[in-house]
């Protein structure tokens, strides 16, 4: 039996990883940073990281000598720029100088779209600190010994998703934000088809980069309608200014997290991708396996939010 350890697996994509591959018969163990809590699963034995200490690290890695590492965590939002790199390129670092002393059979890094930044260019353009920390725990898994997989999931959806959750609320009472332009380009995967790719990537070798999406470039016009459907409403789309939200945004950063000191879900960061005009995927880079569409991925998610549904 394998041993898998999946890293950030008290989060959305993590928990989802775990017991993907715990339910494929791998013997899995639950990374997760020092000082929270244990991965509640009796499928796995939680393996508490502390990726700032590299001889605590190395310890930890020697005393179960994994034959594949999946590293998911990572920090996505943040109000200080420094926690990007602090939470997606030193931990990244640490790993790979641990594990060069290992037997790895395999590492996948779990990235993100971002890291390409918008728009189909070959050339890594990233527009926000996370997306530039994401390309740059890339580029030290490229130079590094070990055989890898680089992960590049589009939107991650799917039951349990904090993200899109309330998105699905609105819609089921009939509101249908609209941000920018109704032509804006947009891609998905559902977070069971993310795992399959992964999994589908523990099992092969070599080197290789791919894009975790199900093949389709959505425009938002399309989404809110899948939306409407899944939802059954027809209700009202409400649109929002990029301009207007932009500014607004700004100014709710400044007094929520600046002048009161509170956390703050999207600081200016995270404006520079929700803004972006084109989250598009070449079809060069079409998934080699089957992926739900946002229609059934969206009514899957959407019962699962509420079960009255028929």
């Amino acid at each position: 039996m394998k041993k898998v350890l999946i890293t950030g697996a008290n989060g959305f994509v993590g928990r989802h990883l775990v017991r993907t591959f715990a339910d494929q018969g791998y013997e899995v163990f639950a990374g997760v940073r020092k000082g929270r809590n244990p991965f509640s699963s009796e499928k796995c034995l939680t393996i508490f990281l502390d990726y700032n200490d590299v001889s605590v690290l190395s310890v930890e890695l020697a005393r179960i000598r994994p034959d594949i590492l999946i590293h998911c965590a990572g920090v996505t939002v943040s109000g200080r720029l420094a926690d990007f790199h602090e939470g997606n390129v030193r931990p990244t670092q640490h790993l790979l100088e641990v594990l060069a002393e290992l037997p790895l059979e395999r590492f996948i890094l779990i990235s993100s779209l971002a890291a390409r930044g918008p728009g189909e260019g070959a050339i890594d353009t990233p527009v926000s600190a996370y997306g530039r920390s994401k390309l740059a725990a890339e580029r030290l898994v490229r130079a590094s010994t070990v055989s890898w997989a680089i992960v590049r999931p589009t939107a991650v959806y799917g039951p349990g998703d904090k993200a899109f959750h309330p998105l699905f609320q609105w819609a089921r009472r009939g509101i249908f934000p609209r941000l920018g332009s109704a032509e804006r380009r947009l891609t998905f995967v559902h977070v069971s088809d993310l795992c399959a790719l992964v999994l589908a990537q523990a099992q092969v070798h070599g080197n290789q980069l791919v894009y975790a999406w199900d093949g389709v470039v959505y425009s938002q016009r399309e989404v809110t309608r899948v939306l409407r459907h899944v939802a059954q409403r027809s209700g009202w789309v409400i649109p929002i200014s990029a301009f207007l939200f932009a500014a607004s945004t700004g100014l709710l950063d400044l007094i929520v997290r600046r002048l009161l000191r509170l956390p703050w879900t999207y600081p200016p960061e995270k404006m520079k991708e929700l803004l972006a005009d084109d989250w598009g995927i070449a079809s060069s880079e079409s998934p080699k396996l089957k992926m739900r569409s946002i229609r059934e991925g969206f009514q899957e998610t959407m019962k699962s939010y509420f079960p009255e549904l028929p």
